[in-house]
């Protein structure tokens, strides 16, 4: 398989000891194997803090930083710090990615040489409903190659734009030129972040594939 870079996936952690093994296996399961993941523990009360110390003894791509409560914002920007990869992907650690998700996104990132390519997720309930439930973050139409701007305009008149950072590979040299970080202190930090992302995006693809599975839970 090619090689197109390292890819650094920060993963917050907070109370998910439940769901976090799921998460980082689906992670260590990639087909795509040049990747570090970086997991920050912000201040977990329950098992999760355990959970990464004893992952990242088992794997030198893991490195695990714990920090006191500060919120999901300052999670990321913490992990964003300590990236050393050349792409950089945000995941939730109570969700999940399919096997093949960082290959295919990495093959078009190089394919088109954006500084963001997009795609959908899959919903579903952490109950006996599970994918029985409206799916949301899957867009109907296509968006051609484009830059940033000029995408999310179509994407909001289509009412297709979401917010979600997980739904993004980012460049990391682009995140860095354009000085984007997550704004501590506030809920919905998604919204802030990756409008900034794509007004600032020279070029954006899309890969039109539900790889994120998404939970909802109480």
């Amino acid at each position: 398989m090619e090689d197109y870079g390292l890819v650094s996936l920060i993963i917050p952690v907070y109370n998910v000891e439940k769901y976090l093994k799921q998460c980082i296996d689906s992670v260590l399961a990639q087909t795509y194997q040049n990747i570090e993941i970086i997991l920050v523990d912000d201040g977990s009360t329950d098992s999760s803090g355990d959970i990464c110390d004893q992952y990242e003894k088992t794997d030198d791509c893991i490195k695990v930083i714990h920090q006191k409560n500060a919120g999901l914002s300052e999670a990321r920007n913490h992990g964003m710090d300590s990236v050393t990869g050349d792409y950089v992907y945000f995941l939730d650690s109570d969700d999940w990615i399919q096997e093949e998700t960082l290959f295919s996104l990495m093959q078009r990132i190089h394919e088109t040489n954006v500084d963001i390519v997009f795609f959908d997720s899959k919903s579903f309930e952490d109950s006996d409903k599970g994918y029985q439930i409206p799916q949301r973050y899957i867009r109907k139409h296509d968006y051609p190659t484009n830059n940033g701007l000029t995408v999310f305009e179509q994407m909001q008149a289509n009412k297709e734009f979401h917010s979600a950072v997980q739904l993004m590979l980012f460049r990391k040299s682009f995140l860095d030129k354009s000085n984007i970080r997550f704004y501590p202190g506030i809920l919905y930090e998604d919204m802030l972040f990756t409008f900034e992302a794509l007004t600032k995006a020279e070029k954006v693809a899309q890969f039109k594939e539900a790889f994120y599975q998404r939970r909802y839970r109480s």
